[in-house]
């Protein structure tokens, strides 16, 4: 196959999906092209409207996002962007909650309006000289001659093709039927927003910080409110997650005590994220990055930090090594960092869901109000901001888990002494 070299001067590649992986990747291949004195011709294909179509992403940059922008695109993000920085989190229960803030304003998370965030990434890729074309792709043919996409506005033939898509079905159906991948697992999500009547109410939402839950919900897994700039984001996930456990969530009494009384909801909407990494990411002439790859933090997300890092990632190791599916293997062992965190990030999952149903959230937020090292570990857990193996290792020890499991032992069996006296 003749395509086992480095990209060169004339060489074509498709981009599916104009999303932070999509455009990450456009964005490097155009970059690292003019520093190598390469001329490419880059596609961009998107079928949404950014500003006319939801977006169910929550929008929250987590560090190092901004360095991550500024050091492997040469772009700095614009403060009209930002609506919101956030300080922290809560974890809470319908009887106690318990702060985990940041340690430092380098810890900041930021939410953002998610349209607002791909149309300034999506402008930068065109001034770079990407092509965007505002098309729905319908199918695509990848053999050992080249890749031909076939869109709503007609058929482009390129050298490879990046698959940026998300958790599109019918992306993923395309790209099964042609290559060898195969979509991850996913969590199903339920979105909406909540909308104070006024805007001194708004300002101080939820003191800017993310308000999670472990509700027993037996279709949700989790469930957080994120503040925005005028509203509350809220967002339950599951594998069956339905509108009705969005009402169910928003009645709940942890749930309704940090929201305005005065308050309406929009629409819902219905979304996704992987839990895992899909199956054959790469091949020859292809690659997928971001959500449809599945290169995420398991369980906690930080997406738009991992679909521009891969779509980076991709677009060097075509640039640098070529687009056969030798060549990118190398862009797969770059990876490394979200593949080898899958299995800590079902681990902690387990953890999570285990608590919330067969043991007691209240027990380990009292733990972690007296003992700093729970404290911190929760934060860990709750922000994402650190590798889910790196929390493993660094508090899963035999002492530490000793002394949570024995504390909250103890305390279950005086819980249920005292019910007993009680009656």
């Amino acid at each position: 196959m003749d395509n086992c070299g480095a990209l060169r001067d004339g060489q074509r590649v498709a981009v599916i999906g104009a999303g932070p992986g999509g455009v990450g990747a456009a964005l490097a291949l155009s970059k690292g092209a003019r520093e190598r004195g390469v001329k490419l011709k880059i596609f961009l294909f998107e079928c949404k409207r950014f500003g006319e179509h939801q977006n169910q992403c929550l929008g929250v940059l987590s560090p190092p996002f901004l360095s991550i922008l500024r050091r492997g695109f040469g772009i700095e993000l614009p403060h009209s962007i930002i609506q919101r920085s956030i300080k922290g989190y809560v974890l809470a229960t319908a009887s106690d909650e318990v702060a985990l803030d940041c340690e430092s304003e380098a810890e900041y998370s930021h939410s953002v309006r998610r349209v607002q965030l791909d149309s300034f990434l999506l402008s930068r890729a065109q001034e770079s000289g990407v092509e965007v074309a505002q098309s729905r792709v319908t199918d695509m043919e990848v053999s050992q001659e080249g890749v031909i996409v076939y869109s709503d506005s007609g058929n482009c033939e390129a050298d490879a093709v990046i698959g940026a898509f998300g958790l599109d079905d019918a992306m993923a159906d395309v790209f099964e039927r042609r290559t060898s991948y195969r979509p991850p697992a996913a969590l199903r999500t339920v979105v909406t927003k909540i909308h104070p009547r006024e805007q001194r109410i708004a300002d101080a939402l939820l003191s800017d910080r993310i308000y999670t839950y472990l509700p027993r919900i037996r279709n949700i897994e989790f469930g957080a409110l994120v503040p925005k700039g005028d509203h509350v984001s809220v967002v339950v996930a599951g594998k069956e997650v339905t509108a009705r456990d969005m009402d169910l969530f928003l009645q709940l009494p942890e749930v309704s005590r940090v929201l305005p009384s005065d308050v309406s909801h929009g629409s819902y909407y219905k979304g996704s994220f992987p839990l895992g990494a899909a199956a054959n990411i790469y091949g020859d002439r292809y690659a997928v990055v971001g959500d449809a790859a599945g290169l995420v933090r398991p369980f906690k997300g930080k997406g738009i930090n991992s679909a521009l890092l891969t779509g980076r990632f991709v677009a060097n190791t075509m640039l640098e090594k070529g687009v056969s599916e030798r060549a990118l293997k190398h862009f797969y062992d770059a990876c490394s960092d979200f593949t080898a965190d899958v299995w800590y990030g079902r681990l902690m999952r387990f953890l999570a869901t285990a608590t919330a149903n067969y043991f007691s959230v209240d027990r380990v937020i009292a733990l972690a109000k007296r003992d700093p090292a729970v404290k911190r570990a929760l934060f860990d857990c709750v922000s994402g901001h650190r590798p889910f193996r790196e929390i493993v290792r660094r508090n899963l020890n035999l002492p530490f888990v000793a002394r949570v499991l024995k504390t909250i032992a103890v305390e279950g069996s005086l819980d249920r002494i005292a019910r007993r006296r009680a009656h």
